[in-house]
């Protein structure tokens, strides 16, 4: 069996040796710079949508920090008019002062 075995390896082998080498037809390397300049234009692309995401990125940040800061100063006003309402005294932890 091993030697049966052997024989079809070799004669899968000779067959090899035996197939011409494939040639390139005459419009291959012409063909293949036409895709290589269209992939390049996808980059071009990409280009753009980077910019777009981090102009989209900037606002969002800018965005989030002025609308925290004013959250944050609307919450103080709120807590005072609160604390009046029901003559009570408190400290702000932002501005370590007592408000009435």
């Amino acid at each position: 069996m091993e030697e049966s075995f052997k024989n079809e390896v070799e004669k899968t082998l000779a067959s090899v040796d035996q197939v011409d080498r494939l040639e390139a037809g005459s419009y291959f390397y012409s063909k293949l710079r036409a895709r290589m300049e269209v992939s390049e234009q996808p980059v071009f692309k990409l280009k753009w949508g980077l910019a777009s995401l981090c102009i989209i990125t900037i606002f969002n940040v800018f965005t989030y920090l002025n609308f925290s800061m004013n959250q944050e100063e609307d919450n103080t006003d709120n807590v005072a008019q609160l604390a009046s309402e029901y003559n009570m005294e408190w400290t702000s932890i932002y501005t370590n002062e007592l408000v009435e």
